[in-house]
């Protein structure tokens, strides 16, 4: 992995205008040195996907750039020398002022800690360490449990079509562990490293995490150490996902009543339905995106404005989490799944499924 980063970091240098990258570093599992590998017959198989940060120089030109990254990303090979990588490349491109005010959150917290150094200047890093400081916000875990119903989704599909099974198998463990982190993150214990979460949650189980859950955990994690035969199938990782959202949605979006909220109620909030001022903004913000010109965004933003559209199209896997778990009927979310349809198409996604069109309009306005 380290050699795949490297070999990365080089090739998109040489792909953009000399002194336009000012700093290249990896973090996630490859920076924790945490990568996760198992061996499938004679193939080494690594899980674990390759997060690559990109700093821009004060003039460089961003958008060359990001389309070098995003070429790069397609074009960088799956396999050799008797590897197989399961997972591909996420490459974040950022200004020196973008990267040193993103979130506080699982994947940036530990960055100057836990990073592999690949380009340019180190003094980022420095920087970094006085940036991510602070605790990770409750939301967080919303956040990180949103972003794993699109990986749950994506395992059952593949279970289903009996498409890469170790790997959706691996999907799902790691959907599982994540469930563990978004309850450690609710109770303010979250720690950076997987190994030290997991001691956490060992020594005092988060307290609305229940005996089975605490059961596939425990699973999963023996399948992470290697016990093949401990296997999550994705349909739980699924259920997981929609139940912690379920559980801790309502404390961290100060929804909580003596009575439990509905999940339509709790997406309503967590998506901001009916903050048509606030939403509008945010579509007009995004117009660029969306490939509109100022007075058209502005025209036609009123169309968009019932939700939150980043929030939107973000929480789409966790709604179909919600349907295949039983938590939520069709009709409940009617309106959530129209408008993601709606957004899709105005973003230019008009092909494929629903689920693969809203992924690729979040990853556009991300």
């Amino acid at each position: 992995m380290h050699e795949r980063a490297a070999e990365a970091v080089r090739n998109l240098v040489s792909r953009v205008p000399a002194g336009a990258i000012r700093a290249a570093f990896a973090g996630g599992s490859v920076g924790r040195n945490e990568v996760w590998s198992a061996v499938e017959g004679t193939t080494l198989a690594i899980y674990s996907d390759l997060d690559l940060y990109v700093v821009l120089s004060d003039h460089a030109d961003e958008n060359a750039v990001r389309r070098a990254a995003a070429a790069l990303v397609v074009e960088i090979p799956s396999g050799c020398h008797g590897v197989l990588f399961h997972r591909g490349l996420d490459v974040g491109v950022y200004h020196t002022d973008d990267l040193l005010a993103q979130p506080v959150r699982p994947g940036t917290i530990d960055l100057a800690e836990h990073h592999l150094w690949l380009y340019g200047d180190r003094a980022i890093v420095e920087r970094l360490r006085a940036a991510m400081s602070g605790s990770i916000n409750a939301g967080e875990a919303l956040y990180l449990l949103e972003n794993r119903s699109w990986d749950a989704l994506e395992a059952v599909a593949e279970a289903g079509q009996s498409r890469a099974p170790a790997r959706a198998a691996a999907t799902a463990a790691k959907v599982v562990l994540d469930v563990l982190s978004a309850h450690l993150i609710a109770e303010g214990r979250f720690r950076p490293t997987h190994a030290a979460r997991y001691a956490e949650s060992a020594q005092r189980a988060p307290a609305q995490l229940s005996r089975e859950e605490m059961g596939t955990i425990a699973r999963a994690e023996r399948f992470r150490s290697g016990d093949a035969a401990s296997r999550v199938e994705p349909a739980v990782a699924l259920a997981m996902v929609a139940n912690a959202w379920c559980v801790l949605a309502p404390a961290i979006l100060s929804c909580a009543h003596s009575a439990p909220q509905a999940p339509a109620t709790l997406l309503a909030a967590r998506c901001n339905r009916g903050a048509w001022s606030e939403n509008y903004r945010e579509f007009v913000r995004l117009r660029h995106r969306a490939r509109l010109s100022l007075p058209l965004a502005a025209a036609t933003g009123w169309r968009f404005a019932a939700l939150a559209p980043r929030a939107a199209l973000r929480t789409h896997a966790l709604v179909r989490a919600l349907i295949e778990s039983a938590r939520v009927a069709d009709h409940a979310v009617a309106f959530h799944a129209a408008y993601v349809a709606r957004m899709a198409s105005r973003l230019g996604f008009h092909q494929s499924t629903l689920d693969e069109r809203a992924r690729a309009a979040l990853r556009a306005v991300s």
